[in-house]
């Protein structure tokens, strides 16, 4: 009899312990900042001043940096705008940030990674060109977020400094490990953004 209550008590915290094992699983998505779902985006665009871009280049641009190569991302060019404040697309939190060297121009990518749910993710890279270490120093010094931050749309980023004719926000989307373009998960709004810089520099967002 003793024997019979003791497998009764172990079984019962076995399901204790399960119950609450599945409880935090479940739950930490919310406890981490981001969204459990698997559901699609939807994106605003992500310059507070539609109006300091320049310039654009299109998502899936060939023989980008060596034949075979497609862009990944949108370019949105800011030359003559310094400091244009650079705003979080989507609600999620900040994930990473790190800094590395462009292997085809040499420039720094300041690249700020949002997670939006499971499936998806906005990265957010900072290229002031210039290429000088001064300025790539006050460009990391010029990010607004930190990683482990909750961010909803509209939040400001960064600032994003223009060091060269060239300076851009180079912007990804990510579905899992799948670059793809900003556009097709934009807002109507931020469509229309789009389509009105494509309109005046004569360049697409996506190809």
């Amino acid at each position: 009899m003793p024997s019979e209550r003791k497998k009764v008590k172990i079984l019962a915290l076995v399901l204790i312990l399960g119950t609450g094992s599945l409880c935090i699983f479940i739950s930490y998505p919310f406890l981490a900042g981001f969204d459990p779902a698997y559901g699609n985006p939807v994106l605003e665009f992500p310059i507070k001043d539609p109006g300091n871009v320049t310039d654009m280049t299109a998502f899936n641009t060939p023989d980008w940096g060596e034949p075979g190569v497609f862009h990944n991302g949108i370019d949105l060019v800011i030359h003559g705008n310094n400091a244009t404040i650079v705003i979080s697309p989507c609600n999620g939190i900040v994930r990473k940030i790190d800094v590395k060297t462009n292997p085809y121009a040499g420039n720094m990518l300041l690249s700020i990674l949002i997670k939006v749910n499971y499936k998806w993710s906005v990265k957010l890279v900072l290229e002031p060109m210039g290429n000088s270490s001064a300025l790539n120093q006050e460009q990391q010094e010029k990010v607004l977020v930190e990683v482990g931050k909750k961010i909803m749309v509209g939040d400001d980023v960064a600032f994003l400094l223009d060091g060269d004719e060239y300076a851009h926000l180079h912007y990804m989307v990510m579905k899992q490990s799948s670059a793809i373009c900003p556009y097709q998960y934009s807002s109507t709004m931020a469509q229309g953004i789009f389509d009105n810089i494509a309109t005046v520099t004569g360049e697409l967002p996506c190809l």
